[in-house]
């Protein structure tokens, strides 16, 4: 049989196909290249990611690690490098935390906090009296107070007039109320004493002075404003890693905006309608006017160390009536032993109050607190007269506010130790 002949075109044709197919295998083998680039980049992500939680999981466990740290084997296998910072941030400790891998990193950056207990309204401590109730007083949750308990009074015109003075248990007060972290005693200390930080970015006052507004991200160094004198927030936005410094005193008008900035002089003043969150450290007074509102995470936090070339002091925290404050208030004595000054926190009428207030001194509690109140003792003045041990249309109650409330890192024992905000 004769061969046959194929036409002209059959080898283009041929050669087309071959073109053609040739193309689509480099396509498909291109795909499976990539895919597998892909998917390597997913899972070194997935692991950095990973990493970065578990990195966030032990720097908020572990109450002693090393404030700065690269810890370049995670999991002891030699490939799993994170590295993290800590620091106090008012009542909060302020955490970044990085992991990183094959060009590949995650940053997060943080403020951490302890839980409140969840059924404990109040803590006070053993001084042989009973607590008087006048008024429409509440008390809601588990108190733990003196032997002698509670009782009836009628003072200011005002008798009790709850069906029953307490729902929930009642019992025995300690000897002393529940101990203060000493590393945030330390904390306040140098703050007080206007110690900065070396990886602290120092901006000159006048150049603050001539900005109407500051921001600064966590992920950056902490931006310090420092004054020999006063500071006076007038027509200020300020937010973020800010930390001021005042040797005198510190005054926010209401129409400044403060968020998430640290603010350290011996008096701060609050004036009347300021709204924000900040947090606040004084030796001397906090004082927060008429329909303030502090949004959360907020903390005032006063620490008083008698000078007694000055005279004595009451140091103080107070909020005016009509006040809002979502947070913690703590007033604190350097030499708690020394009976002679006794720190008071003063909630005016009509004030709320929503976490944590802890004092070492008295507590004049004429509004309401949806959260935890631990005191050496209670004090409530009139303008007729000053009573000892006596709370008049005062509310506590822990049962109103979340579980899932985060307060600071104050006490020797913090468990339940949550993350309390994301930073920027």
């Amino acid at each position: 049989m004769l061969p046959r002949k194929l036409k002209g075109g059959a080898l283009f044709i041929s050669l087309f196909l071959s073109l053609v197919i040739a193309v689509l295998l480099s396509l498909i083998i291109l795909l499976s290249y990539y895919s597998k680039l892909d998917y390597e980049r997913f899972i070194i992500e997935q692991n950095v990611s990973n990493n970065a939680q578990s990195a966030i999981a032990i720097c908020i466990a572990e109450d002693n690690l090393d404030e700065n740290k690269v810890i370049t084997d995670l999991y002891e296998e030699g490939k799993d490098s994170v590295e993290y910072s800590k620091k106090w941030w008012g009542c909060y400790k302020a955490i970044c935390v990085k992991a990183f891998s094959k060009g590949f990193s995650r940053s997060y950056y943080f403020l951490a906090g302890s839980s409140l207990p969840i059924d404990t309204s109040l803590i006070t401590k053993e001084n042989g009296k009973a607590l008087s109730l006048c008024g429409e007083t509440v008390l809601k949750g588990m108190c733990m107070l003196p032997k002698a308990g509670l009782e009836r009074a009628y003072i200011e015109g005002q008798n009790f007039v709850g069906d029953k003075l307490i729902d929930g248990d009642m019992l025995q007060a300690p000897a002393t109320i529940p101990g203060i972290n000493e590393k945030f005693i330390e904390y306040l200390e140098k703050k007080l004493s206007f110690q900065l930080l070396e990886s602290d970015s120092l901006l000159d006052y006048e150049t603050f002075l001539s900005k109407d507004s500051l921001v600064n991200s966590f992920l950056n160094r902490t931006l310090v404003v420092q004054s020999s004198g006063t500071i006076l927030l007038s027509n200020k936005y300020i937010k973020g890693n800010i930390l001021l410094f005042a040797s005198n005193k510190i005054i926010i008008e209401e129409n400044s905006h403060i968020e998430d900035a640290l603010l350290v002089a011996p008096q701060i003043e609050i004036k009347d309608n300021f709204s924000g969150s900040l947090q606040a450290i004084a030796s001397d007074t906090i004082k927060a006017g008429k329909e303030v509102h502090l949004n959360y995470p907020s903390s005032l936090t006063v620490l008083y160390k008698e000078d007694t070339t000055k005279g004595r002091k009451v140091p103080a925290i107070i909020l005016d009536e009509n006040s809002f404050c979502s947070g913690s208030l703590i007033a604190l004595k350097k030499n708690e032993g020394n009976s002679l000054v006794n720190p008071l926190i003063k909630i005016g009428k009509e004030s709320m109050i929503q976490g944590l207030i802890y004092s070492q001194g008295y507590t004049d509690l004429q509004g309401s607190l949806h959260g935890t109140l631990i005191t050496n003792g209670f004090i409530l003045v009139t303008p007729s007269s000053v009573y000892e041990n006596h709370l008049l249309n005062a509310t506590i109650d822990r049962k109103s506010l979340s579980d899932f409330f985060v307060a600071g890192l104050i006490l020797n024992k913090n468990p339940g130790k949550k993350i309390v905000k994301w930073l920027n």
